[in-house]
């Protein structure tokens, strides 16, 4: 049997006469030897590439991020296709130089991007999707403020975080914690970069207290952990400065208020929005199903 023959089985070239004894034997030696048919390759003759990948800005991803990971791996799985996770961090590892390794059909944005990645894409065939086009970061950091507000807080803080991998989605929290306080006629809201240690909380705490703050908004919950064990170690606690977090994760079970990302939800839209891009069919509308709610508890 000819080199070229074989070819034609395992790339399933159309318009060659080849019997069907000598298509099963090429198919059950290639499968009895381990023979995977090159990706590349395959996507070129094709169109369609089997792999999506998915940026996260670090491998400490946290529980939400780990959820909308393994429902997608789960759906890319079911069309035998590959979910590929990379860490993206600005300059040092560009998308540019991914793109030029592996050629995906989608890359999913689970935490920003930059301006040279988006570029990156703009010009290729790769299919973009971000999560911000699915959760509303601003909105989450609005109802920060309204609940806060509506218990009487007038005076807030900000928690943003020190880790710069989370700085594009603490951004857009912040813009809407700021904009739901000026539309509430509220001072603008004192700003103070921590990262998760005590002695960053500690700093932070005085500086509020000292300069009147009431109620602080957390970027997320392991920041308004931080604070609220801060607040305990130093005989404090939310009648001294109220806290309010976001995910609802472990460490905010038993006392911390916060702002839950109902993260089944967010996961089904995710994996089903990835597989419409992957099969060229529109991106559907959100149906009703809220992605977040108030979870109130002890520490606001």
């Amino acid at each position: 049997m000819s080199r070229a023959t074989v070819s034609y089985v395992l790339n399933d070239t159309p318009n060659k006469s080849i019997s069907d004894a000598t298509r099963r034997l090429v198919l059950s030696t290639a499968d009895r030897l381990g023979h995977v048919p090159h990706a590349p390759a395959r996507a070129l003759r094709s169109g369609k590439s089997d792999i999506v990948v998915a940026l996260v800005p670090g491998f400490t991803l946290g529980a939400v991020t780990d959820t909308i990971l393994e429902q997608l791996d789960r759906a890319l799985t079911k069309k035998q296709m590959a979910l590929l996770v990379h860490r993206h961090a600005g300059d040092e590892r560009p998308l540019a130089r991914l793109l030029s390794l592996v050629l995906p059909s989608v890359v999913v944005s689970l935490g920003g991007m930059s301006s040279p990645d988006k570029n990156s894409l703009s010009n290729s065939t790769v299919k973009l999707l971000d999560l911000r086009s699915i959760v509303s970061h601003h909105t989450i950091g609005r109802m920060q403020v309204e609940y806060l507000q509506s218990i009487g807080h007038t005076r807030l803080g900000y928690a943003f975080p020190a880790d710069p991998a989370l700085i594009p989605i603490a951004t857009e929290r912040l813009a809407g914690v700021r904009d739901e306080a000026r539309a509430h006629g509220l001072p603008e809201p004192l700003v103070i970069d921590m990262g998760f240690d005590i002695g960053d909380a500690e700093r932070a705490i005085a500086r509020w207290r000292k300069e009147g703050i009431t109620a602080v908004c957390a970027h997320n919950d392991a920041l308004a952990a931080v604070i609220v064990s801060t607040l305990d170690t130093n005989g404090m606690d939310e009648r001294d400065l109220a806290v309010i977090g976001v995910d609802n994760s472990q460490v905010s079970e038993h006392r911390l208020t916060t702002i839950s990302i109902e993260v089944d939800e967010l996961s089904r839209r995710v994996s089903e929005a990835v597989l419409c891009l992957v099969d060229d069919r529109v991106v559907p509308e959100p149906g009703p199903e809220p992605l977040f709610r108030l979870v109130r508890r002890t520490s606001a």
